[in-house]
């Protein structure tokens, strides 16, 4: 009798040791299933930061394409606004010889640009006409940003609208507003326009 009662003791204890085995088995494998789990959400968020790097390359480049759209339009303005001045002179010259002398205009020899960066829109001093008033400036040189001219803000304009603001009768003063795109300090430059061709 006491010999049986310790084989079913035993047999109790197997089966709970068993019981155990089951239970560490099974804690195991959802261990492993959560493993597995976060290493799958790992691999999706790295999926969408490379799809979110090509999204933000995308628009910087649309940026870009648009810019250059935008100059390339602002240069076709200015260009056709030469074509119809100069349609405008010969006609002039036609139709009411030594009227044109009257009224003949020039510039000071800056060719600008514009860009936007940060939002801003910025118009810069990209090339100075040699023999030009602003060429005989020694204050005036490429790089500068052009802020005013004659106490008028111009940095939101389109270049087109600033030549027909800096271009006017011979001889008389225009003033302009400049700054350092590296220190931002602002100085006033009066030039007196010259040429009836010159670049504004």
């Amino acid at each position: 009798r006491e010999m049986g009662k310790l084989v079913q003791y035993y047999r109790k204890r197997e089966e709970g040791l068993a019981s155990v085995e089951k239970a560490l088995e099974s804690a195991m494998l959802r261990e492993q299933a959560k493993e597995l789990e976060a290493a799958n959400l790992a691999a999706q968020v790295e999926a969408l930061g490379k799809e979110v790097e090509e999204v933000r390359t995308a628009l910087e480049r649309a940026q870009c394409d648009l810019e250059e759209a935008q100059a390339d339009q602002e240069a076709l303005g200015e260009e056709l606004a030469r074509a119809v001045e100069s349609v405008n002179r010969a006609h002039a010259r036609v139709c009411c010889p030594g009227l044109d002398a009257l009224h003949d205009t020039g510039g000071i020899g800056l060719v600008l640009s514009s860009t936007t960066l940060d939002g801003e829109r910025r118009v810069r001093v990209d090339r100075i006409v040699e023999g030009s008033a602003a060429a005989d400036c020694d204050r005036l040189y490429p790089g500068l940003l052009l802020r005013k001219v004659d106490a008028e803000e111009v940095s939101a304009m389109a270049v087109k609208d600033i030549r027909a603001r800096i271009v006017g009768p011979l001889s008389t003063p225009v003033q302009l507003q400049v700054s350092s795109d590296k220190s931002g300090v602002r100085s006033v430059v009066v030039l007196t326009r010259t040429g009836s061709k010159m670049k504004p």
